[in-house]
């Protein structure tokens, strides 16, 4: 039986333990949570409060909605204390700091899970369960200002390295200006030596879309990202939200042999190589250069 605890907002931690409530192989032993209590659920909720420190030296899991409730030190005690890991974010770190903690996590075996949002999305979900190579893929999105460019790409490219497991060969940059002052349309290309593609395009100052156009050996789909509706070989079809319990099926993880092996940090290092390289052209050879 694995004891687990929980860090974050009520809402968030009543999403945790609702996902893990019928999950025979563990306990939940305790919560840290931060902001008011809001909700009959939530209020209900028999958990014990926990010192945030206390939490993090006492259970098994730790199940974590921000990484900066973390930040820096109890992050380290925990990875140190072989306390596993899930976070509903992307932790806000250096490539640096990533290798530092890949170095810990090796050294005490620490299970470090990363959520993937764009694994949670119909379209690009049916992809990754679908892969093959050589791809094309091409992901759109327009939104209605010009967002924090690190959490956005990191989105992209983290599911890119989910793909292809491996960093492309190139990267390209591009932009098309628009009416207005500034680049409102941008388009960020990723070159694999297995001749695929993984195409980023991004429009600003529009209402908000996103579209996914994938071309696989003996299948193309295209259609709407959030609503699922998209054609496949041209027959119309409806992809339901992928129906996994994250929370679960990271618990789940442990009754396999090699579970170290999910560790999602190397990942993430690779992503934020990715990034560190993708935001220097942007600054190079686009005018994108809020924070």
């Amino acid at each position: 039986m694995l004891n687990v605890g929980l860090i974050g907002s009520m809402a968030s931690i009543v999403s945790y333990a609702r996902n893990l409530k019928n999950y025979k192989g563990v306990r939940i032993i305790g919560k840290s949570s931060v902001g008011a209590i809001e909700g009959s659920e939530a209020k209900s909720l028999v958990i014990p409060e926990f010192n945030r420190r206390e939490l993090v030296e006492t259970a098994d899991l730790l199940i974590v909605e921000r990484s900066s409730l973390l930040f820096p030190d109890l992050l380290r005690l925990a990875i140190r204390r072989n306390k596993h890991l899930y976070f509903s974010d992307f932790p806000d770190i250096t490539l640096e700091e990533c290798t530092d903690l890949l170095k810990l996590a090796d050294e005490a075996e620490t299970l470090v899970k990363i959520r993937n949002p764009l694994l949670g999305d119909p379209l690009t979900h049916w992809i990754a369960a679908n892969w093959q190579e050589p791809a094309c893929i091409t992901l759109y999105e327009t939104l209605p200002a010009i967002p924090d460019k690190k959490q956005l790409l990191i989105r992209y490219l983290y599911y890119a390295f989910t793909l292809f497991n491996a960093q492309p060969q190139k990267i390209r940059v591009s932009g098309v200006p628009q009416e207005g002052d500034g680049h409102y349309f941008m388009n960020f290309r990723l070159d694999y030596p297995t001749w695929s593609t993984f195409s980023i395009d991004l429009r600003f100052a529009a209402p908000a879309a996103q579209m996914v156009r994938a071309a696989l050996p003996g299948k193309f789909l295209e259609g709407n990202a959030l609503s699922g509706k998209a054609l496949l070989n041209q027959h119309e079809i409806t992809l339901p939200p992928p129906a996994v319990k994250e929370e679960e099926a990271f618990a789940a993880l442990f009754e396999e042999s090699g579970w170290y092996r999910h560790s999602d940090l190397p990942a993430y290092c690779s992503t934020l190589s990715m990034l560190n390289e993708l935001l220097r052209k942007i600054e190079l050879y686009t005018p994108w250069n809020n924070a």
